[in-house]
This record gives structure tokens, sequence and C-alpha cells, in this order.
């Protein structure tokens, strides 16, 4: 599990604090054909979700070609660059 913050909406006036969870810990496209998989669609929906307000994001990063959550740290590394890519 990663979580990453986005500075600009991490705002101690705010009355709140908003974070996203990018996808689930058992969740899978047979369930829902919008959850990220690639280090791409992860970046996609982390942009979406700072755009709505989010100070931060969860995600549990897959291994885009097994569908399965990472077996090692390049793929966590390799989505968490991503996100940082398209996050100002």
């Amino acid at each position: 599990m990663t979580l990453l913050f986005a500075k600009e909406n991490l705002n101690p006036e705010k009355p709140c604090i908003i974070t996203c969870a990018l996808s689930g810990v058992v969740a899978n496209r047979n369930q829902c054909p919008a959850i990220p998989y690639t280090p791409e669609e992860y970046a996609r929906e982390a942009k979406s979700a700072y755009d709505a307000g989010a100070a931060a994001v969860h995600i549990h990063a897959r291994d885009p070609d097994e569908r399965e959550f990472a077996s090692g740290a390049a793929v966590v590394l390799d989505t968490t660059r991503e996100i940082l890519e398209v996050l100002p």
C-alpha cells in the first residue's frame, strides 16, 4: 500500500482532508471495470481525484501484465512515479 499526498490540497484551514482509495484490496475489473491496473491508469485516476479536491491517494499497485497486486518494489515505484508526474 502506498499513500501519496498533494500539498496544495493539504490545508489545515479546510474543514476536512479528502483522501481517495483508487483501487480496492480485492476488487477487480469484473466487479468494477473502471479500477486502474496500469501505472498510467493510476496516474489518470490520481489526477482526477486531485482535481476533485483530494489531498491524498491510497493505492495498491498491480503488476500490469498479471493483473495481480504488485509482487515487487519496481511496480510500486513505476506507479508512484507516474502519479507524481501528473500531480502539481
